[in-house]
């Protein structure tokens, strides 16, 4: 509970008047028992900045306002010599951190997110690799400067709600995770350029994506699928597309609609052929069909459709560049 001078304190530094600012400021250096937790008022540091007033502060009162202007605060737990892990205190108090533009949290075994995490809204990176989490908090939309979320290596098994409503979010990573299926709201991020879905269990996809206008790269490797998602056709200017190591057994005729395609990563599937459609994608510049028991004259027939596109084929040892 404040004391009646610390909320006298108070009103001066919530008025944001710079004579009433450093009025406050004064009592606060005068009486120590007078000092209010100064992380709860940015205002007041930014204020002490600005003026250069900074070297007349103690040493803690410095790293406090040095903190609170970080820019970018990454804690992983590592093969480093120095590694770090945070503890749950830090975690609920990484809100007062309000200049963070990068918060990279990696390989910590964190659970669950606190809700004061949607309050850093200057975030245009959030890296939460290697963790435990299964859901986001619902608050997070409200990161509407985020353009790249790291999600790799958690344990969700469906894509939180709040990660469709980024607006400006350019890159996602979700890959190993234990994705069965994405939502249709996934067509809303019109601004996202990457997606890996690798190292999943994705077998179920919107049925269109065609709102994706600026996505240029889609990895979808290792997802045990047996042919390609339609949805994925319908992505307007797709140019490098990932689907090996799955067991794909035919790739549909709809593939012809992916005239953007520069890359097709096929290998380690169990196709035997490609459809005719293929010879559409005339921009197509590499071809990776290694692992894949494709018959000589398909690859020799593929290479007359496509004869300004690169195709790697063959297995093991016998592996070449037509």
């Amino acid at each position: 509970m404040l004391s009646d001078a610390e909320r006298s304190i108070l009103n001066l530094i919530q008025t944001q008047e710079e004579a009433n600012l450093f009025l406050a400021w004064q009592f606060m250096k005068v009486d120590k028992k007078y000092r209010l937790i100064l992380t709860r008022y940015k205002r007041l540091f930014d204020w002490l900045v600005q003026y250069q007033l900074t070297p007349y502060l103690t040493d803690s009162e410095q790293k406090i306002i040095a903190i609170t202007q970080l820019k970018k605060l990454s804690i992983q737990l590592d093969d480093s010599t120095l590694p770090i892990k945070i503890n749950s205190k830090i975690l609920k108090s990484l809100y007062l951190l309000q200049s963070l533009h990068t918060l990279e949290l990696i390989n910590q075994g964190i659970q669950r997110l606190p809700e004061t995490i949607a309050e850093l809204h200057q975030l245009t990176t959030l890296n939460l690799e290697g963790n435990r989490l299964q859901q986001l908090p619902k608050a997070l939309d409200s990161l509407s400067l985020l353009r790249q979320l790291h999600l790799s290596k958690n344990k969700f098994k469906q894509l939180p709600l709040a990660v469709t409503r980024l607006p400006l979010l350019q890159e996602l990573y979700l890959d190993r995770n234990q994705l069965e299926q994405l939502p249709e709201h996934l067509n809303e991020l019109t601004s996202l350029s990457l997606l890996n879905l690798d190292d999943n269990q994705i077998q179920i996809f919107p049925p269109k994506l065609n709102h994706l206008t600026a996505l240029q790269t889609v990895s979808i490797a290792r997802n045990n699928l047996s042919t390609l998602p339609i949805g994925v056709t319908t992505i307007p200017n797709l140019k490098s597309l990932h689907l090996s190591h799955n067991r794909l057994q035919t790739i549909p005729y709809q593939i012809e609609a992916l005239t953007k395609l520069e890359e097709l990563y096929l290998t380690n599937n169990v196709l035997t052929y490609l459809p005719y459609e293929i010879h559409t994608l005339q921009h197509l510049k590499w071809l990776d069909l290694t692992h894949n028991p494709i018959q000589e004259e398909k690859i020799y027939l593929l290479k007359k459709w496509l004869p300004n596109c690169r195709i790697k084929v063959g297995q093991h040892e016998n592996i070449t560049i037509l």
